[in-house]
């Protein structure tokens, strides 16, 4: 009994040990992963929005005040080191909760030069249509000018109107 009890009490602190540590290295670590992961998310959506662009570098603030739901903006920049563009992250409220897109632009002739869909929580089958080239492909080419209000300058995804519009605001 006494041999039971021995083994039971150091099987237990073997294993609050061991959970202590895999608790402390998670939460070290958790966030240079998530860093990791959002950066790299950032660049490949830049990437598809702006794809002449072979480098970026984040404008900062002092050099422009941000629209309403823009988070971050780079300057998209060729082999020469030449200004191609600009790419930003938005965030816009959806049917699910925020959506947050990586927009191209072209700042010499104000057009969009392509949307990527970064993050969303839309229903599954309906409102992550948002994710289509063929949705997304309606904004490349459009000049800033331009309303995007869906139904009459964007065909919205049918059941999901509330991400089309969502999107189409967000841009």
């Amino acid at each position: 009994m006494r041999e039971t009890i021995k083994l039971i009490l150091a099987l237990g602190l073997v294993t609050m040990i061991s959970g202590g540590f895999l608790g402390f290295f998670y939460e070290y670590t958790m966030p240079l992963v998530e860093a990791r992961q959002m950066a790299e998310m950032m660049e490949k959506g830049f990437q598809a929005v702006l794809p002449e662009a072979v480098s970026f570098q984040e404008v900062k603030e002092g050099q422009g005040e941000k629209p309403a739901g823009v988070e971050q903006i780079y300057e998209g920049f060729d082999e020469q080191g030449n200004s191609i563009g600009v790419a930003f992250e938005a965030v816009g409220k959806g049917f699910g909760g925020p959506i947050k897109l990586a927009v191209g632009l072209d700042v010499e002739n104000q057009k969009i030069t392509g949307v990527k869909v970064l993050n969303h929580a839309e229903t599954p089958g309906l409102g992550d249509k948002i994710e289509d080239d063929a949705f997304l492909g309606q904004f490349q080419g459009k000049s800033l000018a331009d309303p995007f209000s869906v139904k009459e300058d964007v065909d919205g995804i049918t059941g999901a109107t509330v991400s089309s519009a969502a999107v189409s605001t967000t841009v």
